[in-house]
């Protein structure tokens, strides 16, 4: 963990790595943890009242609409959830790590379509360096500023049951409010976030090599691949009462099934 005397400021010129204060990493995590929180509320439809949007042609990924009126954690207006699950011939840790990997991620990140995400904080979780909360700058060309000044506050956590990477857009000023231990119950966030569970099938001929199996020889389940839940919510009008229109949501589900080949097109399966 870091530490800092002195209060934490960003802007567009901040070197990679800062230094965040005890209550600031404290604030961090109390705002990552809503972020999941909020992440699987979208994906689950646990809490807020949604309606599930019917896209024609056959569309399969799950859109969902609803109304933020006054929820102060959540930017105010009409909110939509696309979420999709896949079947990827990967194990679990493989494609985790290259998820995690902010080189390669503009393959499958729009937020980062333009080249390798800067890394400026690492908060590890515990004794695994493979769970942490992270926080980058979208580096942009030069000539979009406000692209460059984009910061991706991110929450990683993996074991043998899964892996969830959970990650929201959020601007310097809340964030400087944030790491200098500031409250961030108001700071308005929208996660995306990417779920992995690891699809295990028995192996009736009995597996050859039960290091990479769970249970007896003789009753053996061998990892075949990963389930991986994709999903994230946008703000498509700033105004509740509008109605979502049909190109808008075409456009969510476009941006799901691209971010869907880019993984797949970088991992090389079919």
């Amino acid at each position: 963990m870091m530490s800092s005397v002195g209060p934490t400021v960003l802007d567009s010129d901040e070197v990679p790595f800062v230094a965040v204060c005890t209550r600031g990493q404290r604030s961090i995590r109390m705002l990552t943890q809503r972020m999941i929180h909020n992440f699987c509320a979208g994906v689950c439809t646990t809490i807020h009242k949604w309606k599930t949007i019917q896209l024609p042609d056959g569309e399969d990924a799950k859109l969902m609409i609803r109304k933020n009126i006054s929820d102060p954690g959540e930017p105010i207006g009409l909110v939509l959830s696309a979420t999709k699950t896949i079947w990827l011939p990967m194990e679990q840790q493989r494609l985790y790590e290259f998820l995690m990997n902010e080189q390669t991620r503009s393959q499958w990140d729009v937020l980062s379509s333009s080249g390798p995400m800067q890394p400026m904080l690492h908060i590890f979780k515990g004794q695994n360096f493979d769970s942490s909360i992270s926080l980058f700058r979208a580096n942009g060309d030069d000539t979009n500023v406000d692209q460059r000044k984009m910061l991706i506050l991110q929450d990683t956590c993996t074991d043998a049951t899964g892996s969830l990477l959970v990650y929201a857009p959020i601007d310097c000023p809340a964030m400087n409010v944030v790491m200098n231990g500031g409250d961030s119950s108001s700071v308005a966030l929208l996660p995306s976030g990417i779920a992995i569970v690891p699809d295990y099938c028995k192996d009736i001929f009995g597996a050859k090599d039960c290091n990479k199996s769970f249970g007896k020889k003789d009753n053996c389940f061998s990892c075949s691949g990963s389930l991986v839940t994709i999903g994230f919510q946008v703000l498509v009008n700033s105004f509740p009462a509008t109605k979502l229109s049909m190109e808008s949501a075409k456009t969510v589900n476009n941006l799901i099934s691209c971010r869907i080949h880019g993984i797949k097109t970088a991992l090389k399966c079919k």
